[in-house]
């Protein structure tokens, strides 16, 4: 006598290789997403050092806010930007938007102190990943900061000069 179709046996072993085939595509590829997400990362911070040393190079002072880059929104001196072109090209918007990270950036300066990338929507697993490639692999000192009360990931920026003057 001859059977038509699979046994539920044969079915299940099937369903169980596919699975096993499955969750190893999805570890590696995972892994590779990563790193693909902290060197674009990377590369929009190195843009934003750049941006932020050319604006501090003609006006003297460091940026405060994002739009600042593509907009003289404070009447600054000496302004020659655009220094970023503005997300989706909408010269009103104070921020970066769709970063590597899934999320949006905002750039923060503190008087006398700093001036820093605020990555929201990044995750600490992959702020600890982009800490290990450009700083000191803790996130609780150096450039890359986690800030666990509002979760989310801060690069500070190195600057040139002792006193941040921002505006």
């Amino acid at each position: 006598m001859r059977r038509k179709g699979f046994t539920l046996v044969e079915l299940m072993v099937v369903v169980a290789v596919m699975a096993i085939l499955a969750l190893g595509i999805y570890l590696v590829g995972g892994k590779f997403l990563d790193k693909s997400r902290v060197a674009k990362t990377e590369s929009v911070i190195t843009k934003i050092r750049s941006a932020i040393n050319n604006y501090y190079s003609d006006t003297g002072y460091y940026p405060s806010k994002a739009q600042q880059f593509w907009k003289n929104t404070v009447g600054a001196p000496n302004w020659s930007g655009p220094y970023v072109q503005p997300p989706r090209g909408n010269v009103n918007l104070n921020g970066f938007y769709n970063m590597p990270w899934g999320g949006t950036g905002w750039l923060v300066c503190h008087n006398g102190s700093y001036v820093a990338l605020i990555m929201y929507g990044m995750s600490r697993g992959l702020c600890q990943k982009l800490d290990q490639e450009v700083d000191d692999n803790n996130l609780s000192t150096g450039l890359v900061r986690w800030n666990s009360n509002s979760n989310y990931c801060v690069y500070y920026f190195e600057l040139n000069n002792s006193g941040v003057s921002c505006k």
